[in-house]
């Protein structure tokens, strides 16, 4: 995933594989993942400047309905993602790119047990 720059480290030549995902980390994982061009523009989002590096990115994945944000408008971009907020954009991506069509339709121990 890095050589295909998904990806990508946290600067100064550093990766930190144990260190935690943010929000804004995660979308932009999801949107260089599936290839999704860049939505330009402010983020609908009011805790997201117009010149943050994830803006675009954040702008993207509300576009294609893979992320929402809080009541109150915000996102949360700084927030560690936690493993639901994280399954649901799975999922939106999965319906986005048709991938859960796809899915057998045996039942998960006959696919896993062998």
């Amino acid at each position: 995933m890095g050589a295909r720059m998904i990806v990508m480290g946290t600067g100064d030549n550093s990766y930190e594989p144990d260190r935690e995902v943010t929000r804004a980390e995660f979308a932009a994982i999801l949107v260089r993942g599936l290839g999704l061009p860049f939505e330009y523009g402010a983020a609908p989002f009011s805790d997201i400047p117009s010149t943050a590096w994830f803006n675009n990115v954040v702008h993207t994945t509300y576009t294609y309905r893979l992320l929402t944000g809080f009541e109150d408008g915000t996102f949360h971009p700084e927030d560690t993602i936690t493993r639901e907020q994280a399954m649901i954009m799975l999922s939106r991506a999965m319906s986005l790119t048709g991938l859960k069509a796809k899915l057998p339709s045996q039942a998960a121990d006959e696919v896993l047990l062998p």
